[in-house]
């Protein structure tokens, strides 16, 4: 797949729906980080990422690719009994618009809208997240994962993933939920509700195969409210995850060509998705 220009990036032009976007790797669970290199590293990290807070874990997801049927835990009842020492740890950057997530198998960074400052590019973000995994490795070669004397054992990944989350606020596109259908309709394929019905709301999910690499692309839809806690409004909340195995050894060189690929893969889902008009407002497109 040929990477979009510049100007179709839904993370560089402006007036457009993105207020989040991530790229991370899973590790294997009998491959992870121990704590005491968890610690090191996050240490390594605060003259950059000076404000940090503990999380619950993310999920880890098993899934499967090729003749196989993918699994992924979805919208299930979770009973979380995750051990104290067992935990998440979120570091961010003083403007608070990037955040490094890094748990036992999982490393994670995002970039966050903030007023007044602009998009980051694809290319940053993924530079951005290779040198943070590289600091990971320094620290993972350097102490070994079962104490003094034993073999280093550096945690293997095993999963890519790039988030992109949109949060579609009412305006030129919308002004109520019924509106969503005709607005996005490579996600509903129905322009107008049938005869004698009225649409009330939407949600929707989507998931495609990647062709270029093993992998997929997961939209959800669904409607939603963003605000402060005390003043909230509506929104059209859309994410779109592509992830995927990584190929062994598991390189950097070949974790970024899997992350560029899902970002490309991204993209073009994110294009056909909206009517021609709104694509062409969001993404500059030509």
């Amino acid at each position: 797949m040929s990477h979009p220009s510049a100007t179709t990036l839904i993370d560089e032009t402006q007036g457009i729906p993105l207020v989040e976007k991530a790229l991370g790797v899973q590790f294997a669970a009998d491959r992870s980080i121990s704590s005491s290199q968890m610690v090191r590293f996050t240490a390594s990290l605060l003259g950059e990422y000076p404000f940090t807070r503990s999380a619950p874990l993310m999920t880890s997801i098993e899934e499967r690719f090729g003749d196989a049927v993918g699994r992924i835990p979805i919208n299930e009842v979770r009973l979380d009994f995750t051990p104290p020492d067992k935990n998440r740890w979120q570091l961010m950057t003083d403007d608070e618009s990037t955040m490094v997530q890094v748990q036992e198998n999982r490393l994670h960074v995002n970039w966050r809208v903030q007023p007044d400052l602009p998009h980051e590019s694809f290319e940053d973000g993924l530079h951005r997240f290779l040198h943070t995994y590289g600091s990971l490795l320094d620290i993972l070669e350097k102490e070994p994962p079962h104490g003094a004397g034993a073999a280093p054992q550096p945690p293997v990944p095993v999963f890519w993933e790039v988030l992109y989350i949109n949060h579609v606020r009412p305006g030129p596109a919308w002004s109520r939920p019924a509106d969503w259908v005709a607005v996005f309709p490579g996600l509903y394929g129905m322009s107008s509700p049938p005869s004698g019905c009225e649409i009330e709301t939407a949600s929707a999910k989507l998931t495609l195969l990647i062709s270029a690499i093993p992998g997929r692309v997961r939209v959800e839809a669904s409607p939603a409210y963003a605000g402060d806690g005390v003043s909230e409004s509506p929104i059209f909340f859309l994410s779109l995850t592509a992830r995927g195995p990584i190929p062994s050894p598991g390189t950097k060189e070949s974790i970024a060509k899997c992350l560029r690929a899902g970002h490309d893969a991204i993209i073009e889902t994110f294009r056909l998705l909206p009517q021609p008009d709104v694509a062409k407002r969001w993404m500059n497109i030509p």
